[in-house]
Parts: structure tokens; C-alpha cells; sequence
């Protein structure tokens, strides 16, 4: 735990003070451990709830007479006894130099802190060191001293100190150290609100969130996961001060939790779900706001929590029947107008934990009513509300309409096992009175809910017709062509539905699921007519009502442009319908910013969108993510965290799984497996062709065509150039036109190709791509300096450690001069350090830089020289440090 700073030199006494867990305690064991370390003697005092309690070493105690600190009657009342009682513990203490700290006065008695008191003037003028503590707000007994203490410090002879939380920096500094992890935003955000930067709050509630596997790890980046809510803790370290107050007043605390957000009225509140008089009811606060865990102030006169991480806690403490009798007694006096609550969210959970003790019609009709309004920006928190409207609704209408919402919000957050159970169980009972539409997405959803728990086997069932979910001939064969499609079977699909169009086409049928699957699999294809007609005319859109399905609808057509890298039709297509790039799914909005450029932000929405738990689902924009990240991760230099992180995403078999193929080749290609890497790159062409795909397969034929290269067989990649001409010929995208050139300029080696396609990378726009490209032709010596400057600048841009080292190596084979050595050789090091934590050896490491190993060899000795890092293993555990620069 961090330890607040306070000067341990000084001869004046201080009195420091603070909440409680803000860390007073540790600062005595720090000003403690400090004096022994300069030779001098200490004598503790700490006060606890069974009296007084004397430490320090034998030679200390011996010297102290074991009453001299002990409590004496009447010395509250007298200043003159408290003074003669003084006398001898200051006579004691100058006559031994010992230094005092008194530890928790709070929890001592008047008569003890009237005779420290009178002590302190004495120890002033002796030059005696002391150090007192207390807990704040300070206890009644304690505030008739408070003049005491304001006198003293006025009089120069005391000392305060106030102990102040942790700011926003500090906690995210104390989390990195704790996770070993970059914390993001909202994960500090969440700490300081829940916390208010006390530090014992701090670290108690990151194990609360761990624990509950809300804290994710993502490529050392700490992130807020779905996870779990609060589970009851009684015995956690933030509800001490509770459980000290005595078992009589747990009931009181946890009714607190849930009601102090009303305000003024909780007194009263409290008195009626306690069934105790309203003066008990203030005692028990009074208790509360004693003990540090409540306070009394604001505009409105109410109550809160200085550490609002405690009412959480108690909250989860209350049982199910206590729970719901104290979520009645708020809603009734918010609904009878006894109570305000400023935070509509707070009524709702109240009405969802009340139920059927409410009056049922109108608890259903807010609950309904606010989350319809929150649905969108906050479905972990809906998920309650609709399932509490459900079991309220007495029409079977209303209810299958409440279910379903709360299968769509399971499905959000990635409780998949739950929606499918409940959309099972929709469908089953209530399909009947589901409007078309919805029994269509309903469908949907469960299929992508099964995909998303790697039920492959159910699909395969739904697939070739061995289980017929509920529903008419249109949606089965809509459902039916889905799970085709999420099998990565897209020909299988297409055909599925140009066999059933009489019936998802037919009079009155919903044809919205099997239209978009049907263009979706005809571009995939390598037919983009349709795609290209509904780009061109809206009016040709699928008619729907939906606002909801509207902008799916828009989302899909952009999540395609995307996959073919059409960024400026993307973008033109979001302005005309006002999309912004916060209303695309994470997955797309972390292509469009790697296509734009911004690798920052794309690495951090690639890890956001891991860490959600949406895996697979029918995100038909997942494994273009992937495929990005993995790109981004290998230019770095990050190969075996590329290759662990592809091999997870291909062993999910999705749809599109020949993305990953051409990344997790380059991984091979760079430690110097280029048998490996032509065996994965064809057969994932044979698969994807097998399947009805080639969209995207240009990428895997560009890395077969550069290995063919790379090994001398220029007609194996002029049959590449084949392939891709075939590709452009049906897909006819200005990236097969990019890549078919490029595969001509490799094979020909003629100018006004190579311009061409120099011309045609730098018209798209994308840089990593142009950065790429331009690479790739410095391999052949098809470009000249300024070309390789623009390819090392653009790699800087991004940074590409490993890809400006290669490029680097062509500059210099090039003839070209490198400037700024200095950062040329820090940028060499952060380089070899990441590979070294990796754990490659020296040979291997030679085959990824393209260097010899003896120089590999030399790098490593002067880095070691210049860090003080004596072995590799040194070095690896540095490395798994956050603030590591390398």
C-alpha cells in the first residue's frame, strides 16, 4: 500500500489524521522503521477497541513503568491532573530520547486524550518527537477537544497533517504496479469514483474486481471485462469499522447501503423497513458517522459514504428477503413523494429488487419504460430490469417482448449461455405472439449465441435441417442459410437460399436475414452486383420499419466496404447516413482506425473488443480485426505474442479464418520457416475457395507470390499473378488491383508497373499498406531513397520497430545515409530486448533482424553494458515490467 509522506526528522509533535484505510498506520510503521534505522528508540502506543495496547523493543520497555501510558479517571475534567499525569511520561521520554507514536485515538477515551493533551507542550519544549494519529470525522467523545488541538497548533507547539487520498495519477500508477498492466481509463475512472483514492478501498476493491473477473489482461493492458457484480464479502477490510460496532448494528449498516441516495429522509426510512422509532434510527446514523463510515452533510442535509466501495460492499450483504423489504420501503416513498431520487437508474433497480410486492402495473410500466431508454448504452445494468418486467407482465405479449430484451442484453454482454436458454425457451412458449420480426432476430441472435459458445455442433444440426427451431418455412430456411454461413460455408448457404426463395421471398414473408445473407455470401463470392446496386440506390435497401434494423442494415454495408479496405466509400456511405464511428461495432471501428492510420487506437479498441468476451458471434468484421492487429503486432516485433494470438483465433474456425492466414505466414516467414508458411498459405486458399470465400484471399496469394520470390521461383509467382488476375477480374477492387500490380512489378521488374502501383498505394491512403508495399519493392530494389525515406518515415509513424529495421538494411544496401545514430541505437535496443524477452535465441534472432548472428552477438554486449542487465534473464523479467521501454 502506498505510504502518505511525512517528514520522520522533525522535533515538534503532529497530529495526522484522515479517513479510515487512507494509510495512518503504515505512515507510523514507516516514521517507525525510519528512526531504528538512524539509532534511535521508539514507543508505540495504539489504541484498540479491548484498551490500550505498549510495543517497542525490551530495552524500550524495560525502561517505561507499564501504568505510565494507562487511562486515569477525572483527568477529562481536570486540566491539573491531566497535567501532573503528564509530567512523568514527558520526564520519561526526554530522559530515554525515545520518540512516541500513539496510534487511533479515536478508539481511546476522553480521560487518555486530555492527559496527551496537557503532554504535548511539554515534549514541544523538550524537543520528545511525536506523532498521534486519528481517524476523521473524529468521534463525539473526541470533539470537545477540538479547540485543544486548534489552541495548540495556534500556540506552535503541535503539528497537522492531514492525509489526502490518491489523485487520478496515483491510482493508475498504483494499479499498473499492482497488475503489471497498463490500467485504461475507465478502469481508473471506476477505482477513484468507487474509492474516492483511499488507499486500503484502492487495493480492496482491485481484488474484489479481479476476483470477479472484471479486470481483463490484454497484451499488458488492464481493462474493465463483463464479468461478475459484487459477491458478499462481511469479513473484507473495508467493512471492519462495521463489524466493530457489534452484530446489532450489521442490519442497520446494509439497510443504509441501499437507502442513504434518498437523502433526507432516510432516518425515517430507515426506521420503517427496521420497524424501530425514528430517534433509534438517528442514534444508529450517529453510530455510523462515529465509526467513519457515513457522514452527515451537502445541500440537502443527507447522509453518504465517504468510501462509496463500502455500500457496495454492504449492499451485496443483504439477503434476498431483507433486500427486497428495503427496496419496497424506497420506492413507495419515492412514488408517495416521501423521498427524492435524484438518480432514475436508482428507483429502477429498486423496483426490479421489490418485484410483486409493488404495485405490479406500475412497476412493470417504469421498468419498461427505463430500459427502453438505457438499452443501448448500458445492457448489464437492463438485463435486471427487463427480466424483473418479465415476470411481472400478466399479457403473454408483453412478457415474450420482455425476455427477448433480455436476451438481446445477455447477448451484449456476452452472457451467451443465458440468451440462448432464454431465446430457447421464447421461441418455445411465447414465439406465437412474437411479432415476425422479432422471431427472425431471435433466431439470429441464438445461432450467434451458440457460435459465440463454439457449439459447432449445434449449428451443424440447425445447418442441414437435424433440428428445426421454432418458427415458419421462411425463418427456418433464413436460420438454416445463417448457420451455414457462420460455419464458414458461404457457397453452402448462397444455395441453400436461392433453393428456398419461394419461401423467405414469398407473400408477407420478413426477407430482411436472408437478402442481407445473400449479398453478404454473392460478394464473399466473388459476385459484388448486388452490393454494388444497393450502394448505388438506396431505395433498393430492405424495406423496414426498424430504426433498429435500419442502421444494422448501414452497418453491414460498411462493415463490407471495410473488409475490402474501401475506406473512402465507407466514410462517404457514414456521412450521407450520419453514422459517426462510435456507432459502428468495436470490431470496425478498430479497422477503420488501423486502415486510417491511428495504431494506437486501433490496438486499443482490438484489445477492448478481446476483452468484451464478444469472440465470435456473426461479427462478420471480427477476423478482419484480428488479421489488423496481428499485422500491427508483427510489425513491432511482437512475433510470439502475434503467433499465440492468431493460433487462438484460428483454432475458433469462423467464417473468415483466411485472413489470419497471411499474418500468421509472415510470423513463420520471419524466424525463417518458409516451408511452413507456403503449406499455411495454400491450403488456406484451397479452404476458403472450398467454401464459396475469396474475398480477402488476395493477401494470402500476395505472401505466396514474395516467398516464391524470396526463394528464385519467379514463375511460381507469376501463377500467383495469375490467380490474382482472375480475383480482380470478378471482385474488382481497387486492392486485387494494388496487389496484381505489385505481383507484376515482383515478377517483371518494369518501371511504369512499379509506378503504377506506387501510384495506386498512395491514392488508397492506407499507410501501413503503402509502408508495405513500398518495402516490399526495396526488397527487389524497385524503389529509390525517397521512396525508402517515405517507407521509413511511415513505419516511425506507426511504430514498426521490426519493419524499420528491415528497412534500415535496404537504405543501407541502398547507399542511403541513416541520421540521428543515437536514436538509431536506442531504437536498435528496444528492439533487441523485445526479442530477447521472448525468448529467441541469438540464431534466431540474427534470422529476424536479417543480420548475422555474431552482430546480433555484439548488439547484446553493449546493451548489457550500457543497462547493467547482467544475463538475458534479467532482462526477460524486466521486460514483463508496464513502464519497460522496449
Amino acid at each position: 500500500m502506498p505510504v502518505p509522506d511525512l517528514p520522520d526528522d522533525g522535533t515538534r509533535p503532529a497530529l495526522v489524521h484522515g479517513p479510515p484505510g487512507i494509510g495512518r498506520t503504515a505512515l507510523l510503521d514507516r516514521l517507525g522503521a525510519g528512526i531504528g534505522d538512524r539509532g534511535g528508540e521508539v514507543l508505540r502506543l495504539r489504541y484498540t477497541p479491548d484498551g490500550p495496547v505498549i510495543d517497542g523493543s525490551t530495552a524500550v520497555l524495560d525502561r517505561v513503568p507499564p501504568t505510565l501510558l494507562h487511562p486515569v479517571d477525572g483527568a477529562r475534567h481536570s486540566p491539573a491532573l491531566a497535567a501532573r499525569v503528564a509530567a512523568p511520561i514527558a520526564m520519561v521520554l526526554d530522559r530515554h530520547r525515545l520518540t512516541l507514536l500513539v496510534d487511533d485515538l479515536h478508539r481511546s477515551d476522553p480521560d487518555s486524550v486530555a492527559v496527551l493533551a496537557a503532554l504535548v507542550p511539554s515534549l514541544a519544549e523538550a524537543g520528545v518527537r511525536a506523532v498521534f494519529t486519528v481517524q476523521t470525522p473524529v468521534p463525539g467523545f473526541l470533539r470537545p477537544f477540538v479547540p485543544v488541538v486548534r489552541a495548540l497548533r495556534r500556540d506552535g507547539v503541535l503539528d497537522s497533517h492531514r492525509l489526502r487520498p490518491l489523485d487520478r495519477a496515483q491510482i493508475a500508477r498504483l494499479l499498473a504496479e499492482q497488475l503489471r498492466s497498463r490500467p485504461a481509463p475507465e478502469l481508473v475512472d471506476l477505482v477513484l469514483a468507487r474509492t474516492r483514492g483511499v488507499p486500503e478501498a484502492v487495493l480492496d476493491l482491485l481484488g474484489s474486481l479481479s476476483a470477479g473477473g472484471r479486470v481483463v489482461i490484454s497484451d499488458r493492458h488492464a481493462y474493465l471485462g463483463p464479468g461478475q457484480g459484487p459477491t458478499p464479502r462481511p469479513d473484507g477490510p473495508l467493512l471492519r469499522p462495521v463489524r466493530r460496532l457489534g452484530p446489532a448494528m450489521w442490519p442497520v449498516a446494509t439497510a443504509v447501503a441501499l437507502l442513504a441516495p434518498l437523502g433526507p429522509a432516510l432516518p425515517r426510512l430507515l426506521a420503517a423497513s427496521l420497524d424501530i422509532g425514528v430517534e433509534q434510527a438517528h442514534d444508529h446514523l450517529g453510530e455510523l458517522v462515529d465509526a467513519g463510515v457515513l457522514h452527515r452533510g451537502g445541500a440537502d442535509g443527507g447522509w453518504r459514504f465517504p468510501v462509496p466501495q463500502v455500500a457496495v460492499e454492504l449492499a451485496a450483504c443483504l439477503g434476498p428477503y431483507e433486500r427486497r423489504w428495503v427496496a419496497v420501503t424506497a420506492v413507495v416513498a419515492v412514488w408517495t413523494g416521501a423521498a427524492r431520487a435524484e438518480d432514475p437508474d436508482y428507483l429502477t433497480d429498486r423496483i426490479a429488487e421489490a418485484g410483486a410486492l409493488l404495485d405490479t402495473g406500475r412497476a412493470r410500466t417504469e421498468l419498461v419504460q427505463r430500459a427502453t431508454i438505457r438499452a443501448a448504452d448500458d445492457p448489464g445494468r437492463t438485463k435486471a430490469w427487463w427480466l424483473a418486467a418479465a415476470e411481472l407482465s400478466s399479457d403473454r405479449a408483453d412478457e415474450a417482448m420482455a425476455r427477448w430484451m433480455y436476451a438481446t442484453s445477455c447477448y451484449r454482454t456476452g452472457d451467451y449461455a443465458t440468451a440462448v436458454t432464454t431465446i430457447e425457451s421464447v421461441l418455445d412458449d411465447l414465439g406465437d405472439v412474437l411479432p415476425e420480426e422479432w422471431v427472425i432476430d431471435a433466431g439470429a441472435t441464438l445461432l450467434g449465441s451458440m457460435r459465440s459458445l463454439g457449439d459447432i455442433e449445434g449449428l451443424r444440426a440447425v445447418a442441414h435441417g437435424r433440428r428445426e427451431l421454432p418458427g415458419d418455412v421462411a425463418a427456418r430456411s433464413s436460420w438454416r442459410a445463417l448457420a451455414l454461413f457462420m460455419l464458414g460455408r458461404w457457397r453452402d448457404a448462397l444455395e441453400l437460399l436461392d433453393e428456398t426463395r419461394w419461401a423467405w421471398r414469398g407473400p408477407g414473408a420478413n426477407s430482411y436475414l436472408g437478402d442481407t445473407i445473400s449479398m453478404m455470401a454473392e460478394l464473399g463470392a466473388g459476385r459484388p452486383a448486388t452490393f454494388e446496386t444497393l450502394l448505388a440506390d438506396r431505395e433498393l435497401w430492405p424495406k423496414d420499419n426498424s430504426a433498429r434494423r435500419q442502421l444494422a442494415f448501414v452497418q453491414g454495408l460498411v462493415t463490407l466496404l471495410l473488409q475490402l479496405s474501401e475506406v473512402d466509400r465507407a466514410r462517404r456511405l457514414m456521412a450521407s447516413e450520419g453514422l459517426t464511428p462510435e456507432m459502428l461495432s468495436l470490431s470496425d471501428r478498430a479497422s477503420l482506425a488501423f486502415l486510417e492510420g491511428r495504431t494506437t487506437e486501433a490496438k486499443d479498441l482490438a484489445r477492448r473488443y478481446r476483452v468484451g468476451g464478444l469472440v465470435v458471434g456473426h461479427d462478420a468484421g471480427l477476423e478482419l480485426t484480428q488479421q489488423h492487429h496481428a499485422f500491427l503486432l508483427l510489425a513491432r516485433g511482437d512475433i510470439t505474442r502475434a503467433r499465440e494470438f492468431l493460433d487462438e483465433a484460428i483454432a475458433a474456425k469462423s467464417s473468415l479464418r483466411h485472413l489470419l492466414a497471411a499474418p500468421r505466414a509472415l510470423a513463420d516467414v520471419a524466424v525463417g520457416d518458409l516451408d511452413e508458411a507456403m503449406d499455411r498459405l495454400q491450403s488456406s486458399v484451397a479452404d476458403a475457395e472450398e467454401r464459396g470465400v475469396l474475398i480477402g484471399t488476395e493477401a494470402t496469394h500476395l505472401q505466396v507470390a514474395r516467398i516464391a520470390m524470396a526463394r528464385g521461383d519467379a514463375d511460381g509467382a507469376r501463377r500467383v499473378g495469375g490467380a490474382l488476375e482472375r480475383l480482380h477480374g470478378m471482385l474488382g477492387t481497387s486492392r486485387t488491383e494494388l496487389y496484381l500490380l505489385l505481383v507484376r512489378s515482383f515478377v517483371d521488374r518494369d518501371g511504369a508497373t512499379v509506378e503504377s502501383c506506387l501510384r495506386l498505394a498512395r491514392e488508397r491512403g492506407i499507410p501501413l499498406e503503402l509502408a508495405t508495399v513500398i518495402g516490399m519493392l526495396g526488397e527487389l530494389d524497385l524503389v529509390g531513397p525517397d521512396d525508402l525515406w517515405e517507407c521509413y518515415d511511415l513505419f516511425g509513424e506507426l511504430g514498426a520497430l521490426l519493419c524499420r529495421s528491415w528497412v534500415r538494411g535496404l537504405m543501407t544496401r541502398a547507399g542511403v545515409t541513416v541520421p540521428g545514430r543515437a536514436s538509431v541505437v536506442a531504437e536498435n535496443e528496444r528492439l533487441l530486448g523485445l526479442l530477447v524477452g521472448q525468448g529467441f535465441g541469438n540464431r534466431t534472432i540474427a534470422t529476424i533482424l536479417q543480420v548475422s548472428e555474431k552482430s546480433v552477438e555484439g548488439r547484446l554486449g553493449r546493451m548489457f553494458a550500457r543497462t547493467g542487465y547482467r544475463s538475458r534473464t534479467e532482462l526477460m523479467t524486466a521486460m514483463q515490467d508496464p513502464g519497460f521501454s522496449g
